[in-house]
């Protein structure tokens, strides 16, 4: 699929993800919720979040690329900045990896009401993303995708900082 000029590999798998995620975030969401003194709903929000961060990156791709770490590692420094810089899809596909994990990186920290959460996702999930799909079939690592998802779920966890600060006591959500 391509979106706003950049491919967007969506599939069966990517709706068969969504499906059970959304199933099991409801069922896990109440559960979660009253063991941790969560909000459910912004509990079940953070969870089909996550889920559709997964669905949309951890599922087979069409596309033939070569696997395995080493397809991710620059070779020299040249080589490195030109990963960094232009291996994403171009423009497009920056913004949409800039946008992927934003909500979701905002959603922890409302949700628990705290920045650690988020700021722990905001750097661990983008690593364990790239790395496992250097195993799937179709997709590929990239290290401008790595660059854009920790940028924008660092800024999803400055907004929900913001929201925190400015929801304050009231109860928010």
């Amino acid at each position: 699929m391509t979106v706003f000029g950049s491919h967007v590999p969506l599939s069966v798998w990517t709706l068969a993800v969504l499906v059970v995620g959304t199933l099991v975030s409801v069922l896990l969401a109440r559960q979660l919720a009253r063991r941790t003194n969560w909000s459910f709903r912004a509990t079940l929000v953070t969870l089909l979040l996550f889920t559709a961060a997964l669905a949309v990156t951890l599922t087979p791709g069409a596309e033939q690329h070569r696997n395995g770490v080493l397809a991710c590692l620059p070779d020299d420094f040249t080589d490195l900045t030109r990963e960094i810089l232009h291996s994403g899809g171009g423009v497009a596909g920056d913004l949409l990896n800039l946008v992927l994990l934003l909500p979701l990186a905002g959603a922890i920290v409302v949700t628990t009401r705290r920045v650690l959460p988020g700021v722990a996702l905001a750097l661990l999930l983008p690593l364990v993303i790239e790395a496992a799909q250097t195993q799937l079939a179709g997709r590929y690592c990239s290290l401008s995708d790595l660059v854009a998802n920790i940028s924008g779920a660092l800024l999803g966890v400055a907004f929900g900082s913001f929201v925190l600060r400015r929801v304050g006591d009231r109860g928010g959500w």
